[in-house]
């Protein structure tokens, strides 16, 4: 792409996100330069195109389709980055070569890291070996400045992991057992029926998380039992667990557990219904959804807007534009997904004066995030004010959120917090680094923080 217009599409596709929030739903794009082609066809192939915008006909050139959205198509332009563009925005895309290329192509976990990345995942490496070597004391920050080390091949790390699930401490071992399957290594399993065993309730539930996430269906049935217990602590973990092993016997105790007043059971059926999915998960909560009433109602709304199914997209969209409470939740949804009024409702909020306590600056950080999975980069800006404040677990959000979107971009806003003299804020800015470098990790990573 010529270097002036290069300069326009940056001026434009801000501009076209934020006009774009009361626009209708995305038409679709026309393609020319090789017949009778469609986006779907062209989605993941190696095939070269050129999107041609509407405004003033700026061209963006050598691209790839990589994914689509409701409102969204993110390309891929020759230095891995994903490009994304709204419908609303493209006039066509022209199919360069004027054939459709039967390669597919994969978003390659270790594609490159640019020269400026290079050193931001350097330094967040060397930060991780001194956080490991001055915090003898604080076990919990030195497992993690060692999952980071284990997972770059330092065997002084491993071996650290190691010798602590072998101690004498069950909740140790477990943590140790856990660091070990973020890092990609192997852990030892027995470990598990040892936590299980245990009368240590956060044992019980560290067993029951590590066993779903490394896919142990060997434990269903101590999954099957936990979840049937009234703490809440237990439940939880071991619902997301049988929903990670895919095992459906579980979805009476989820249609139960998805209506009460608790919010962590409530939450861990929410998103076990919405892994499972199946029409039988669809039809059971449609019938539900007749008689419940307030959080309840919401989750059971939420599920069905994740599983794809018009009454949930209906009802989610009602919620966002009648119900006050819960509007802000259901504007988070929407935009992560590229709704326009959504788009536009969380961009008005931003402009709106808000408290820079933690839960105000935390607020925002969550109105960021989604305005950045909907394909508004320009809302990274918001990251930049939050680490500027004094808030520190606003701060730690903010890295965590960064690591959700994935955008290798936001590398660069956490070198300040890398050097952080607030040891918890240095560990989870390393994490980050480290996490927007390795997508392997980065998936780990999320599925450990959803429980």
């Amino acid at each position: 792409m010529e270097k002036g217009s290069n300069m326009l599409v940056k001026r434009i596709i801000p501009l076209l996100i934020l006009c774009a929030a009361l626009g209708a739903a995305a038409q679709p794009v026309p393609i020319t330069g090789a017949g009778n082609v469609s986006i779907a066809e062209l989605e993941g192939t190696s095939t070269l195109v050129t999107v041609v915008l509407k405004q003033e006909g700026a061209q963006d050139k050598n691209l790839r389709v990589l994914s689509r959205n409701k409102t969204t198509i993110n390309f891929l332009n020759a230095e891995n980055e994903i490009i994304p563009y709204l419908y609303s925005s493209i006039d066509h895309i022209e199919v360069q070569g004027g054939k459709l290329e039967s390669t597919r192509f994969e978003l390659s976990d270790s594609r490159a890291l640019r020269p400026e990345q290079q050193i931001i995942h350097d330094r967040a490496l060397s930060r991780a070996k001194e956080i490991f070597d001055n915090s003898a004391k604080d076990q919990e920050v030195r497992i993690r400045a060692a999952t980071l080390l284990t997972l770059r091949g330092e065997d002084y790390a491993e071996t650290y992991l190691k010798e602590l699930s072998e101690s004498n401490s069950i909740t140790a071992q477990l943590k140790a057992a856990t660091a070990l399957w973020l890092a990609g290594k192997e852990f030892d399993v027995s470990l598990l029926r040892k936590g299980f065993d245990s009368g240590n309730l956060n044992a019980r539930a560290q067993a029951a998380q590590l066993a779903g996430l490394s896919g142990k269906t060997e434990f269903t049935s101590d999954l099957l039992r936990l979840v049937q217990d009234r703490s809440a602590a237990q439940a939880g973990p071991a619902a997301r667990a049988l929903a990670r092993l895919g095992n459906r016997e579980v979805i009476p105790q989820l249609l139960s557990m998805i209506e009460q007043r608790n919010e962590e059971k409530g939450e861990a059926a929410c998103w076990s219904l919405a892994e499972l999915g199946g029409d039988d998960v669809i039809e059971q909560l449609k019938i539900q959804l007749e008689k419940a009433e307030g959080f309840g109602r919401h989750r059971i709304v939420r599920v069905l807007y994740d599983l794809d199914d018009e009454v949930g997209k209906r009802e989610l969209k009602r919620t966002f534009r009648e119900v006050y409470s819960l509007s802000l939740d259901a504007a988070l949804l929407l935009a992560a997904d590229g709704d326009f009024e959504a788009l536009g409702d969380l961009q008005n909020r931003l402009n709106q004066r808000y408290n820079e306590d933690e839960e105000g600056l935390t607020r925002v950080g969550k109105i960021a995030t989604a305005l950045m999975l909907g394909g508004d980069s320009t809302a990274q800006a918001v990251y930049q004010q939050i680490f500027r404040k004094d808030s520190m677990p606003a701060k730690i959000s903010a890295l965590r959120a960064m690591v959700e979107v994935g955008d290798r971009r936001l590398m660069n806003l956490v070198q300040s917090a890398l050097e952080s003299g607030d040891i918890s804020l240095a560990v989870e800015a390393c994490t980050s680094a480290i996490a927007l470098s390795d997508p392997g990790f980065r998936q780990r990573l999320l599925a450990f923080r959803k429980g």
